[in-house]
């Protein structure tokens, strides 16, 4: 039961970090693309226009089957009339605007995580909002310059006041378009109103009025075409992003369906008992396998260090014999040297025998005829 369990909570714990990863990275995507677009941070928040509408004053909470063991999930809403100003409350979730075919955003649970992804929402609206008002300034900046063009239709020579000479750059698009939209209406107005006052000066700066509201109408179409080629790449990134949702629903309706399963299977205590006695069993069996082969292996080991020590006393007298062997040609070569001086030394000395032999008989010889001639000379001296 406490495998069941754990592998239970397991599943759950997998589900949700899973539901956490979808959500953060399509708000990721959704900032990046914002930050690339080149938004800024202003604009007023729509998370009461979008996500909490002011005629039902309450929420409906999202139930979908497979969520169901999710309790805590939390809202991001509104607080006064500042934008940027919200709080967290449990229970509630966050909920696409009706008919902008937006992604289901789901629901998340508090804690840091949560508190991530509510900044990151925060951007998101931020940015939708912020990209619809620059949508409508630009219609409106390029309908007040089709009627402006209209009416400054005759040419001049002069130049024109130094307020209308600076281009529309896209600081004034992005910052204050609405505010100079405003302030052109006003003195569109104010022309047309007092017709026989400004007559003669507004004739006299048609011209270079035409040439402000031409650059002002080049850089609204730059302008037009930037934002149809990001609502463009947006689209197809929602698209990309719907399909991953879709990839990540299936999966964790498989681990839905796997939690379940091993619920039906928590019912089965007994085999599961059982199961766990014979893998004990079967655990202790190679546990003791495990130390006989241990106990082998260092026997081994103790042998093959036996070895090598007798490898290196084999290769020691090896180094010994090979020395004496050296040693051994040596002292052959010297007694064969020897041997032939010792062969020499006797040939000479049997020449020196043989010389002194036939010394000997030579001297016996003479001696024998001295001790003859002696002989002869007693006599002589005896007979005279």
């Amino acid at each position: 039961m406490t495998a069941v369990f754990e592998n239970r909570q397991w599943f759950r714990s997998v589900y949700r970090q899973k539901t956490m990863t979808i959500l953060i990275t399509l708000m990721l995507k959704f900032v990046l693309f914002a930050a690339k677009a080149g938004t800024g941070q202003k604009g007023r928040t729509i998370l009461q226009r979008t996500c909490f509408p002011s005629s039902t004053g309450h929420h409906q909470q999202h139930h979908h089957p497979q969520h169901d063991f999710h309790k805590d999930v939390a809202e991001v809403r509104a607080v006064g009339r500042q934008p940027g100003q919200h709080c967290v409350r449990p229970g509630l979730l966050l909920r696409e605007p009706p008919g902008e075919g937006g992604i289901p955003l789901g629901t998340f649970h508090p804690g840091s995580g949560g508190h991530l992804l509510q900044g990151l929402l925060l951007l998101l609206f931020q940015f939708a909002e912020k990209f619809a008002e620059f949508k409508e300034a630009a219609r409106l900046a390029k309908e007040k310059s089709q009627e402006k063009t209209e009416l400054t239709s005759t040419p001049s020579q002069e130049s024109a006041p130094a307020d209308l000479q600076s281009p529309l750059t896209s600081e004034s698009v992005n910052g204050t378009a609405d505010d100079r939209l405003a302030a052109d209406a006003n003195q569109h107005a104010d022309t047309r109103a007092e017709p026989s006052q400004n007559a003669l000066p507004f004739s006299h700066s048609s011209s270079s009025i035409n040439k402000h509201w031409e650059a002002e109408l080049a850089a609204l179409k730059g302008n037009n075409a930037k934002l149809t080629a990001a609502l463009l790449e947006s689209t197809a990134n929602v698209k990309q992003w719907k399909q991953q949702l879709a990839a990540y629903q299936e999966e964790a309706e498989r681990l839905h369906k796997r939690v379940t399963e091993l619920e039906c299977v928590s019912g089965q205590t007994t085999v599961i008992k059982t199961q766990k006695t014979e893998l004990n069993r079967t655990i202790e069996e190679l546990e003791a396998a495990l130390r006989a082969k241990e106990e082998e292996l260092e026997r081994l080991k103790a042998e093959v260090e036996s070895a090598n020590e007798f490898k290196f006393q084999k290769d020691s007298l090896l180094q010994k014999l090979e020395d004496t062997e050296a040693r051994n040609r040596t002292l052959e070569a010297q007694l064969s040297d020897l041997e032939q001086r010792l062969e020499g030394i006797q040939l000479e000395r049997e020449t020196y025998r043989k010389n002194l032999r036939s010394l000997l008989e030579l001297l016996d010889g003479k001696i024998f005829e001295l001790t003859e001639l002696r002989d002869t000379l007693v006599k002589l001296i005896e007979g005279s």
